[in-house]
């Protein structure tokens, strides 16, 4: 096993001088390779660059912002490498503009890597999105679980071992590594690098997970490798990647009355391996792949197989979804949540208008039929469904001490939709007023964190941790951005 070392930037300034740009770091370890992440538009690939104090650097990229039309024209991870170790300090990187084009990294030994690690940075360039102010009540309950699932020890004796599939659905080192960049914390990063080279030791040649017979496309976990790659430089991670986005084209995106198994989950899946390999390599192959996705999907939503009416997300029947006897239309909130984080990333990076399209009719789902009341044993609680049974409710059974474990996985989902249709006076009171009332469920864990002084947090499936974090970092930026008079308890 090895571990990328961390840069910690106590500052990360960035301005022009006499039409120079410049960024100023002040690095707290030593390192040979740096990874630099920039925002996009910040660095053309036609730039000349140097870092003070050491002429003989080399620069080329990781990575790229992607595109949809046309070569990607921006870096979104620099690699400097230097002859010399990085001495502790202040330290100026410069460029200009130039004729020549800064060319792809070659391999490097991921092990020296030393990674940038700027909040803001990060979370921009690779998280896509801003640095929220206001972020405790989200990432406080969050580290205290994610104590428990990095202690590979303690959960072995609750017979939950890492060779047990289940536990990686979602992607745990997502939602780690999302952790780290949110909170400045690499400890979490190193954790989550670990758990991805061990993903990529389990990714066979044919792009599906090992620890598992069947060629299941919801095991298909590329986002964080994809994390772990523009942190360490690792091309195993890169080459596991490709593997995977083939693997996805295995799963077919349209639906209708004769498909036998169709989830949301699977769609999104198949949707987060395209974007990730889109991101990746700015392929033809995979914007193409995402937008045929996107128009099964839209099908789904706007014309729905067997007559149903129109309901604000992907019908399909129960049968499909649960392999048993219902023809019912159905659509679960929870696994909508999934594919609208991925849906809402290649949106966030390519502005296609049919995604935004698409995006804005999951707030129905909820405001409509996605919900019901708890009863008093639970202060009659506004709570997510598991599965939506359109035709027959009574094919769907209520759990109200367990469907509540969704609630900010759709609250993410429902802001995100909100916020894409609402009007210019905002959203109305009753969508109001449902934010709250998920917001404040999925905020419930904070008071606890406050009150109980224990750094470790049981978290049981261990996967939970990864379906509540790995769509939701973005939760506390939209919830100042949509609601922001609201206050954590």
């Amino acid at each position: 096993m090895h571990f990328s070392r961390w840069l910690v930037l106590v500052s990360f300034f960035c301005f022009t001088v006499n039409a120079n740009s410049l960024v100023s770091l002040n690095v707290q370890q030593q390192g040979n390779t740096l990874l630099v992440p920039f925002k996009a538009g910040e660095l053309s690939i036609l730039s000349q660059l140097s870092l003070e104090g050491h002429p003989t650097a080399k620069f080329s990229f990781l990575a790229k912002w992607p595109t949809t039309a046309g070569a990607a024209k921006f870096v979104r991870m620099l690699v400097v490498e230097l002859d010399t170790e990085l001495a502790k300090g202040s330290i100026h990187l410069m460029w200009k503009d130039s004729t020549s084009a800064l060319q792809a990294s070659l391999d490097f030994n991921p092990g020296e890597t030393v990674l940038v690690f700027d909040k803001d940075r990060l979370q921009s360039s690779v998280l896509l999105h801003p640095k929220s102010a206001n972020d405790e009540w989200y990432l406080l309950p969050q580290s205290k679980r994610a104590s428990y699932i990095v202690d590979t020890k303690k959960l072995e004796a609750a017979n939950y071992p890492m060779t047990a599939a289940s536990q990686w659905l979602y992607d745990r080192p997502q939602s780690l590594f999302q952790l780290s960049f949110m909170t400045g914390e690499s400890n979490w990063s190193e954790h989550a690098s670990e758990f991805a080279r061990f993903i990529i030791e389990h990714v066979g040649e044919d792009g599906f997970l090992d620890l598992i017979k069947r060629k299941d496309p919801k095991y298909l976990l590329p986002r964080g490798l994809w994390y772990y790659y523009l942190s360490s430089g690792d091309k195993n991670a890169r080459r596991a990647i490709v593997r995977i986005f083939n693997a996805s084209l295995n799963w077919q995106p349209n639906y209708d009355l004769e498909r036998g198994f169709w989830t949301e989950r699977n769609q999104a899946a198949a949707l987060n391996a395209a974007v990730v390999y889109w991101e990746m390599t700015n392929s033809q192959k995979a914007l193409q792949r995402i937008e045929f996705i996107l128009e099964q999907s839209s099908k789904m939503v706007f014309s729905p197989a067997g007559d149903w009416p129109y309901r604000g997300c992907m019908q399909h029947s129960f049968k499909s979804h649960e392999g048993k006897a219902g023809d019912s239309a159905v659509c679960s909130p929870w696994m909508s949540a999934i594919f609208v984080e991925a849906l809402w990333r290649y949106y966030y990076l390519s502005s296609d208008p049919n995604a935004k399209t698409l995006l804005e009719v999951f707030s129905q789902l909820v405001d409509d039929s996605g919900t019901y009341r708890g009863n008093e044993r639970v202060k009659n609680k506004l709570i997510p469904f598991y599965l939506v049974a359109f035709d027959d409710p009574s094919l769907v059974e209520k759990n109200q001490w367990t469907d509540p474990q969704h609630s900010c996985d759709v609250l993410a989902m429902y802001l995100r939709s909100i916020s894409l249709n609402k009007n210019e006076k905002g959203f109305n009171q009753d969508q109001q007023n449902t934010a709250i009332e998920f917001l404040n469920s999925c905020n419930s864990s904070y008071a606890k964190a406050l009150a109980k002084h224990r750094t470790v947090w049981v978290i049981k499936p261990p996967r939970s941790f990864a379906w509540t974090y790995s769509s939701t970092s973005d939760l506390p930026w939209l919830v100042e951005e949509l609601l922001p008079n609201w206050q954590a308890k």
